[in-house]
């Protein structure tokens, strides 16, 4: 059973009200104070009637607005039927407060079995049901990188960063002494050893 709308017996006084006031627009503080609301069911009123004009993070609610809003409730013949629509035309409908998401400690995560959902340099376009869902693979990933495992991410999932001019230098420069080293090893491969070497000197003697 619907809770009853604590204001609906002020109706005509509030309507009174705004039609007597000086207002041009009213904010939450306003709202409260006018429908005698807690802040909470303030809040949800002015969500309820959130087609004003944004002030910083906060909004106003134009004094026509809510006096449309007055007279729509007024005459409908089903109240709780006319709110239901009002939240339902402004974006406001009622949601289910979120589970409360409980801490857990680290727990050790292969950072290969995050595939799934990441690719180098990319997060996945990723479809969940809850936030609990959503919560679930965001802790895999964080528990991924932690410690060792960070190492290992980074060489799964980070992308290619391109080579520096100084690394490609001292690349070209590696490759220039290895491939002296090389000609030097060919050129004592092809050399004979020295006691094969003939000395006409030792020959004449010998004869």
């Amino acid at each position: 059973m619907a809770r009853p709308v604590s204001w609906l017996p002020r109706l005509p006084e509030i309507r009174r009200s705004v039609l007597g006031s000086v207002r041009t627009h009213y904010d939450r503080r306003a709202l409260q104070s006018l429908f005698e609301l807690m802040p909470r069911a303030g809040g949800r009123l002015m969500a309820m009637l959130r087609r004003g004009v944004p002030l910083g993070t906060s909004h106003l609610v134009e004094r026509e607005a809510l006096l449309r809003f007055l007279d729509a409730v007024a005459e409908a013949e089903d109240t709780a039927g006319a709110l239901a629509q009002q939240k339902a035309e402004n974006g406001a409908l009622t949601r289910r407060k979120p589970r409360t998401l409980v801490r857990r400690e680290f727990e050790e995560i292969d950072p290969a079995s995050l595939a799934t959902w990441l690719e180098r340099g990319v997060l996945k376009e990723t479809r969940f049901a809850s936030a609990q869902q959503l919560a679930d693979i965001l802790w895999r990933i964080a528990c991924a990188v932690q410690g060792e495992g960070l190492e290992e991410f980074c060489k799964l999932y980070e992308p290619e960063q391109p080579e520096s001019a100084e690394r490609q230098q001292g690349r070209e420069e590696f490759r220039t002494i290895q491939a002296k080293i090389e000609a030097m090893r060919a050129r004592r491969q092809r050399k004979p050893p020295e006691s094969e070497v003939s000395c006409p000197a030792a020959a004449q003697v010998t004869s």
